[in-house]
């Protein structure tokens, strides 16, 4: 087929096609800049995550993760919430009155650990935080007196380790997550907030917490600072707002939000400054530096490099009056260490 004459029109459009495309601030232009990609946290919680109202049924207008957005943006973060009210560790709440303020929801629904997997896979976050345990102090999701006692969980500590562990399988499943494909090589940062003291109010009891409920929550700090030791996480916030002042002694205050968020920054601010390839580098750099001043010079130049074979290899030579081996060919330097 023949093609297409192009009149001198059709050449000035192209003409003028082109030199909008190449011009500064075109979409084109703009498609062939390299993207910033920014690095994600994810925020696993409860009601106290998702901002609940210690006094009414609502939400505050900033939760406390949001309270952190900014900084972590200025820190080429992304923050994601992910806080639903009632959730436990690793257990199924199978309540009736969840059904009035979430219609259609089972009791699995608010198992924690059953629900983690797909939510953590559909992003990429780096660092973990997980903030979970009050509402395994529930009387209908603790174990009962007797089976507790058959289960060897004697003391409210007892209690509190048990809760503590079920929280770190959520650390667990996100570590083994996170060696799939679509993660970075680097590894994945898990934080761990320590619950809240709980304090027992009228409000508390309809909820279906009771005085036991209470001496756990004052065993919660041991309890997650050894779990976190024994499984290598970061305990952070160990020391939670009071909630003396809350109305139903489960939920923070609009005030202990603002503290919890700046007590997690505390910790949080630390963790991302040396997460930085500059710190990163100082750091080799100086860990070098004091090996190096350790270190017995060859030929007047630090040895901290060269493997220990080809330095007495080198050594030898020397005395030999001979080339150093260091600086042979491959066949020969192999030849002469075997």
């Amino acid at each position: 087929m023949a093609s297409k004459l192009r009149t001198p029109q059709d050449l000035s459009r192209k003409r003028s096609r082109d030199d909008f495309q190449s011009a500064p601030g075109s979409p084109t232009t703009a498609r062939k800049k390299p993207l910033t990609t920014r690095r994600e946290i994810l925020f696993y919680g409860d009601s106290l995550t998702f901002g609940m109202h210690h006094a009414k049924a609502s939400r505050y207008g900033q939760t406390w993760p949001q309270l952190l957005e900014e900084r972590l943006h200025n820190q080429n973060y992304r923050a994601i919430e992910s806080a639903l009210c009632s959730r436990t560790t690793a257990h199924d709440d199978p309540w009736e009155k969840n059904d009035e303020w979430m219609p259609g929801s089972e009791g699995s629904d608010f198992n924690g650990l059953r629900h983690f997997g797909p939510l953590f896979s559909s992003h990429t976050p780096s660092v973990l935080v997980i903030a979970l345990g009050t509402n395994d102090l529930k009387t209908r999701i603790r174990k009962p007196p007797f089976l507790s006692w058959l289960m060897g969980r004697r003391t409210a500590l007892d209690e509190a380790r048990a809760i503590a562990e079920s929280c770190a399988r959520i650390g667990e499943k996100a570590r083994l997550l996170y060696s799939g494909f679509c993660h970075s090589d680097a590894e994945l940062v898990i934080l761990i907030l320590t619950p809240p003291h709980l304090v027992l109010t009228d409000t508390s009891r309809e909820m279906g917490y009771d005085k036991y409920s209470e001496e756990i929550s004052h065993e919660f700090p041991q309890a997650f600072a050894d779990m976190c030791k024994e499984h290598k996480f970061l305990n952070i916030a160990t020391t939670p707002p009071s909630m003396e002042k809350s109305h139903d002694g489960v939920h923070f205050t609009q005030a202990a939000q603002a503290t919890l968020a700046e007590n997690v920054w505390d910790d949080l601010e630390i963790l991302i400054q040396e997460s930085k390839p500059a710190t990163r580098a100082a750091r080799m750099l100086e860990t070098q530096q004091k090996s190096s001043s350790s270190t017995k010079k060859v030929g007047g130049s630090s040895s901290l490099l060269v493997p220990s074979k080809v330095r007495r290899a080198s050594i030898s030579a020397r005395k030999r009056k001979q080339p150093s081996l260091y600086f042979a060919s491959p066949a020969r330097r192999g030849k002469e260490l075997r």
